[in-house]
């Protein structure tokens, strides 16, 4: 089942749709930059001030580090529930071999937002905002 979550995932953020400023569908232009609507992007546990867009950007780099770091594995994938940023880190699930599916928890790569007000990770892997807990 957590296969089925996490290609949802990965559609919502390769395959985004437009809305305009109050919400509603942008209609025109095929030159219109998509921004992410809810869905998956919603499960997600993030800070407080961190939108959609900046959640998309976070998890599109995660799983490309992901795809890089584990590149001699098949099927590397992200769990939405496995993604924290206020620790800036994550799990990265991977087939490996014959012995089936693993995962590891990376800390992710400098300059991946993490917070509020633009705040990304630094190159010890910490977010440079305090974020409360729960959030």
């Amino acid at each position: 089942m957590n296969v089925i979550a996490l290609l949802a995932l990965c559609c919502v953020c390769c395959f985004v749709g437009a809305r305009g400023e109050d919400g509603g569908d942008v209609s025109g232009g095929k030159n219109q930059e998509a921004k992410p609507k809810g869905g998956a992007l919603d499960k997600i546990n993030r800070p407080r001030g961190m939108g959609n867009p900046e959640v998309a950007t976070a998890v599109t780099m995660l799983l490309d580090y992901c795809k890089e770091q584990k590149k001699s594995s098949t099927k590397q994938h992200l769990n939405h529930d496995e993604i924290f940023f206020r620790n800036c880190t994550f799990s990265c699930y991977f087939t490996a071999g014959q012995n089936g599916e693993t995962h590891e928890l990376m800390t992710m790569p400098k300059d991946t937002p993490c917070g509020p007000s633009k705040a990304k990770c630094d190159e010890k892997g910490k977010c440079p905002v305090v974020v409360p807990e729960g959030c």
